[in-house]
């Protein structure tokens, strides 16, 4: 190697160093930092969810399945909940789960079907809790498993 090789070699790797790797770095930082906060949303939504159930004591419970999508660009996390509770933690749940999905979903790259398949979702099991409300209060044996 002459010395002309060498500088070329040195001015591509201080170009990298200074050019093109902080902003590599505070992507692959933000992805990061973007999926705890995702995940800590979904740990204060369970959160609260256990401590609800638990403050209503023995009430009835509904249950539903429920999928959240979070992620940017092409790294995308689906993750499918099943939850059981009362009927009105159950509802602030399912509610919670889908603001969860629609704010940490959208920069995924399927944006453009995420909050169609979030919300005919979360209308299909909101109908769902809704009638397992019913047969209980009606007192009938309720479909309580999810589908």
């Amino acid at each position: 190697m002459d010395l002309k090789e060498i500088a070329v070699a040195v001015a591509g790797a201080t170009l990298f160093a200074v050019v093109l790797a902080p902003p590599l770095w505070l992507v692959f930082k933000g992805i990061d930092m973007f999926e705890r906060l995702a995940k800590q949303d979904l740990e204060r939504i369970y959160a609260n969810t256990d401590r609800m159930t638990t403050a209503m004591g023995s009430e009835p419970h509904v249950s539903f399945k429920y999928h959240t999508y979070s992620g940017v660009l092409l790294w995308v996390n689906q993750v499918e909940h099943r939850i059981s509770a009362p009927p009105e933690v159950a509802r602030d749940a399912l509610r919670a789960l889908l603001r969860h999905t629609l704010k940490y979903g959208l920069l995924a790259y399927g944006a453009l079907f995420i909050p169609l398949l979030a919300y005919s979702s979360y209308i299909g099991q909101k109908r769902s809790l809704r009638r397992q409300s019913a047969s209980q209060r009606r007192g009938t044996v309720s479909d309580a498993q999810p589908r």
